[in-house]
């Protein structure tokens, strides 16, 4: 068998984050009736508020850097969204292309922000977390996107001539958190190439819509994850842990944005 040479992969920061996620599913014993996390967290009442209390539902949201930050709370689970804004959120330098930042500057901006209320006091008892992000990784056209992902995906035959590829993947891990050693991460990644365009919509006076593309098309490499705690897991997450265990799973994101698919 030939031996795969390693390849020379970029620095993390060239992927940008049009999303990042965190997710945690509350104990079925726990109460967090009307929260103030944002508040608590952010300093500040949040843009707008939604209270939904026949189901249990809150949803907050607010800017944060360059995106809109979204609270969703229900009885089954809790989401922090971290997702473009459509008004500010186009790249200057690629129109087509639109981007919270470099992975490696909000991705740790986000990881910061979601530690503090995952240390908090009023955080309820969760069982299970996760963390999620979707990337991307301009290039210059079809041929380098796919040049570029078979340097991530190394034990996958790709060439430029290949065409609508998709490549998704688990690779579980256990927590190497002494208190929940016993604990495994599933590591799902999912791997393609997009395209994208910039398109204007108009209301004529006869209120017929007209469209155009504005530039070109661009080329990405695309990269989605959800690391999460495994649900086989039925007890309580130890509460002194759940913060350094989403940076856990923070940090094997980066690896697999880092280095690619590995086990």
């Amino acid at each position: 068998m030939t031996e795969q040479k390693p390849q020379t992969l970029p620095d993390v920061s060239q992927w940008q984050a049009q999303a990042l996620r965190l997710t945690a599913f509350p104990s079925p014993a726990a109460k967090f009736d009307d929260p103030k996390w944002w508040r608590e967290l952010l300093g500040t009442d949040a843009e707008s508020r939604n209270i939904r209390p026949l189901r249990g539902e809150l949803t907050e949201q607010g800017p944060f850097e360059k995106g809109i930050l979204v609270l969703q709370v229900g009885p089954l689970r809790i989401d922090w969204n971290l997702g473009m804004n459509i008004e500010t959120g186009l790249d200057s330098d690629d129109p087509n292309l639109p981007a919270l930042g470099s992975f490696s500057e909000v991705g740790d901006k986000f990881l910061k922000l979601m530690a503090g209320w995952l240390s908090s006091a009023t955080v309820p008892s969760l069982q299970r977390l996760a963390f999620g992000a979707v990337l991307r990784q301009p290039v210059g056209g079809h041929d380098d996107g796919y040049k570029l992902l078979s340097k991530y995906l190394s034990s996958v035959d790709i060439s430029p001539e290949s065409r609508d590829f998709f490549y998704q993947i688990n690779r579980p891990r256990k927590s190497k958190i002494p208190q929940v050693t016993d604990l495994v991460i599933n590591r799902l990644n999912k791997w393609a190439c997009v395209t994208s365009q910039r398109t204007i919509f108009q209301q004529l006076a006869d209120g017929k819509t007209s469209t155009h593309v504005v530039g070109g098309t661009s080329y990405a490499c695309s990269l989605e994850l959800d690391i999460s705690s495994s649900s086989d897991f039925t007890g309580e997450l130890p509460k002194q842990v759940v913060e350094q265990l989403f940076r856990e799973m923070y940090s094997f994101g980066r690896e697999i944005a880092s280095r690619g698919d590995l086990p």
